[in-house]
């Protein structure tokens, strides 16, 4: 019964790596990694395998300890996955350091074991390599700790979007890191339970616990994919796959109203803006960002109203119904968005904070750098430095 659970784990995972594969823009979404797919796949792979014990010809867990080893070797990918997925600040890590030197530890230790008589039985060697593993995941366990307390669980922003998006991050982010204690756990007690000796592969005790979390996982993407994207809100912004193709899908509430209409000027208003509504939202996004409307640090609801020939009243309904922010807040996410374009992209030479700040359209340098923080949760200098490590700080 147990080896029908793992094998429908692994296709559980399978079938998400295909949904993640062919409809997210890999390039693009910066939670979607190399780290994410190794751990995805290996750990499809390894339910898989796990799943078939009863049919190869010798069953029985000893020959697993191969699989369980690759277990313990991708623990860094936790780790750097989340680093990508946050793109903190000064959380640049040293990527290639992470992921060779656990696997080449482990197999000195292997060698070792293997060529002298230091420990000379199975079990104590078992032993050894196991309480080894427990000791890297425990540090893993204690930098992913650090990394969210330090950059996710305490982030807040006045702007309701970054925060809705925050909390998605926050939620996701919880949920794997106390999956991961769970895993440390479930091995830690096995371990005791089985005497200190090993019994890998679909033998291993507690195994269906660890089947079941990564079900979940699987499931929960496949349902509901935003927990891809990490904390910037312009990773969703830039998705291809966006609802209604509207690129500022996280601000606009295009199928309903996000709060009840009761003025009865307003519910006349509704009558005649619902039908026309993404027709509307599409002319005012065409207009905010693909020209340079927003460059103009006066720039109003009623310039925009006169450029898109959409009247003004019914803008007033569409920020008041169908926007989460402010017209004045999107015009601060789309400003905060060009600048961290620029940064990335632009000839950082050639330009100051302030000359950034003026030409995405802010009339102050503080409002811009206050917006900037509260919007990516970062200084312009952290990801001007994240984005080319070689500029001097």
């Amino acid at each position: 019964m147990l080896n029908l659970l793992y094998l429908m784990t692994a296709n559980t995972g399978f079938i998400c790596l295909v949904k993640i594969l062919s409809n997210v823009n890999l390039k693009r979404s910066k939670a979607i990694n190399t780290f994410l797919l190794v751990i995805f796949l290996f750990q499809s792979i390894r339910f898989m395998i796990y799943g078939m014990d009863p049919f190869f010809e010798q069953p029985g867990g000893e020959k697993f300890w191969i699989i369980d080893m690759l277990n313990g070797m991708i623990i860094p990918c936790y780790y750097l996955y989340f680093v990508d997925l946050i793109d903190a600040p000064n959380a640049r890590v040293n990527k290639i350091l992470h992921l060779s030197w656990v696997p080449v530890s482990l197999i000195l230790l292997l060698l070792g074991l293997r060529f002298t008589n230091v420990l000379e039985t199975r079990d104590e060697r078992y032993k050894f390599l196991f309480s080894t593993a427990m000791l890297i995941f425990i540090a893993y366990a204690v930098l992913i700790f650090r990394l969210l307390n330090r950059h996710v669980w305490n982030r807040s922003s006045d702007l309701k979007t970054v925060n809705r998006q925050n909390r998605i991050i926050r939620n996701w982010a919880t949920f794997i890191f106390f999956g991961f204690l769970l895993m440390l756990l479930r091995s830690l007690v096995g371990f005791y339970y089985n005497d200190f000796t090993y019994r890998g592969g679909s033998q291993s005790m507690f195994l269906w616990v660890a089947a079941i979390f990564w079900t979940s996982i699987f499931i929960k993407l496949m349902i509901t994919p935003e927990i891809l994207y990490g904390l910037s809100i312009f990773n969703k912004m830039d998705e291809k796959m966006a609802p209604h193709n509207l690129l500022m899908s996280e601000i606009w509430s295009a199928d309903k109203p996000i709060m009840p209409v009761e003025n009865e000027r307003d519910k006349k208003l509704q009558e005649k803006i619902t039908p026309q509504l993404l027709p509307y939202l599409h002319r005012i996004e065409s207009k905010l960002l693909f020209t340079d409307a927003l460059k103009n640090p006066e720039f109003s609801q009623e310039d925009l109203a006169a450029e898109t020939g959409i009247p003004s009243s019914h803008l007033s309904y569409i920020f008041r119904y169908h926007s989460h922010e402010s017209f004045t807040d999107c015009k601060k996410i789309l400003r905060i968005r060009e600048a961290v374009r620029i940064l990335e992209e632009g000839n950082l030479q050639a330009l100051t904070f302030e000359a950034i700040s003026q030409q995405v359209g802010f009339n102050s340098y503080t409002t811009f750098f206050n917006s900037f923080k509260s919007i990516t949760g970062k200084t312009p200098l952290e990801v001007k430095f994240n984005r080319h490590p070689s500029v001097e700080q």
